[in-house]
């Protein structure tokens, strides 16, 4: 669906007249928004003004860091926002973060916030990336935010650096003992044939097994070329209707090792943006609303969905969360007793960190035992053909002797 611009007038609590530029899918959608923010809606008309700036060119991950700690060291020394803005399209290097950059200035001058601006850009950020930002200009603590939203951005850029650095090895050794078994069956085992029919003499049994596996290989090999398309069109395939997206994500968190992590990831990011929310001053139902959109999983959306129903309805969010049995039983402990203390923001953003510190550990712990098991497994597999093709050797020197 598309988003639309909206020219807004409205009222604050304390009655002072505000107007300026709102982006939704709908007038709705943009009176839910400004209601969000605390703002009665007067006048609301669709504007055909056309967002600027728009970058089309990717913008990585680096020059994103770079962008937002620049911006927060700018908006803590308290520049004016479109100021700072304008001093960050001088500095940038690339084109394309100048683009974006520019784009994001002209629209703050006309009147949209920061956070709708870059609503417009959803290829660069991301829905937890606007949350924070709009959960910062309307508290008012947009410099206390980013900080954190930067922090948050380089330690999640630092994992992902670490998996796939330690990643790197495993996988070339897979790729390369996958290739050197190919090659064997293919090109070297079938000599074996040939061979055994020059000397005169029956196929031992191991190397009778040996030759059908790479007759299968050389059959049927090409195979894998198809294959391997239609498993990623199923897998696309599951996704495109509601039901079956939840059930194979379901399925995905009951996975050993990787349902776990799943798991720990999406929980960590969800109290993370749940916990800096509250802390922002956002309502807890806002907040719920917002930080769903975080989950990657839909199982747990769903989930989290039916939460924010129960809490709705009256019902206290860790009470709420132990209902889905979904979450991990120290998530839902801890934020009973953060209700019950008033600190429930400051208990999730200590379980995000800690739920983080248990991710990373998971993962170096699945990243350590995945070498040694290839390394232990190619090395049966390429051994136990060799040691194979050698016995027969052997027998066939044996034979002639």
């Amino acid at each position: 669906m598309s988003i639309s611009n909206y020219f807004y007038k409205a009222t604050d609590v304390s009655g002072k007249l505000t107007q300026g530029y709102v982006s939704a899918e709908n007038e709705r959608s943009a009176v839910l928004q400004l209601q969000q923010r605390q703002l009665i809606p007067l006048s609301l008309k669709h504007s055909n003004r056309a967002s600027k700036g728009i970058t089309t060119k990717r913008i990585s991950m680096p020059e994103l860091l770079q962008f937002t700690s620049a911006l927060s060291t700018l908006v803590q020394a308290k520049m004016p926002l479109d100021k700072a803005l304008g001093l960050l399209e001088q500095i940038s290097e690339s084109a394309s973060m100048q683009t974006l950059v520019q784009g994001l200035r002209l629209d703050v001058k006309e009147g949209f916030s920061l956070a709708d601006a870059m609503e417009k850009q959803p290829k660069v950020f991301s829905p937890l990336y606007v949350s924070l930002v709009r959960a910062g200009e309307s508290g008012g603590i947009l410099d206390q935010l980013l900080p954190d939203l930067s922090a948050s951005l380089e330690k999640n850029a630092t994992t992902r650096r670490t998996v796939i650095s330690a990643l790197v090895y495993p996988t070339i050794l897979l790729i390369t003992g996958l290739l050197s078994v190919i090659l064997l069956l293919v090109y070297v085992v079938p000599q074996f044939t040939t061979m055994f029919q020059q000397v005169g003499t029956s196929i031992p049994p191991e190397v009778e097994m040996l030759l059908n596996i790479s007759d299968i290989v050389q059959t049927y090999g090409w195979l894998i070329l198809v294959v391997i398309p239609i498993v990623w069109w199923g897998w696309r395939w599951l996704e495109q209707d509601t039901s079956r997206h939840v059930r194979r994500d379901a399925s995905l968190l009951k996975v050993p090792l990787l349902g776990e992590i799943l798991l720990i990831r999406d929980v960590a990011l969800y109290a993370r943006t749940l916990g800096a929310l509250l802390n922002a001053g956002v309502s807890l139902l806002a907040a719920l609303s917002v930080a769903r959109d975080v989950l990657n999983n839909a199982y747990l959306f769903t989930q989290v969905k039916q939460v924010e129903e129960d809490v709705r309805a009256g019902s206290g969010l860790g009470h709420a969360l132990a209902r889905t049995a979904a979450f991990p039983v120290i998530l839902q402990q801890l934020i009973s007793v953060g209700e019950e203390s008033g600190r429930t923001a400051q208990i999730l953003l200590q379980l995000s960190e800690r739920f983080n510190a248990q991710l990373e550990a998971q993962i170096g712990r699945l990243v350590n035992a995945f070498q040694p098991a290839m390394i232990l497994f190619l090395g049966v597999v390429v051994g136990g053909i060799i040691i194979v093709m050698l016995s027969a050797v052997f027998s066939m020197n044996t034979l002639d002797f």
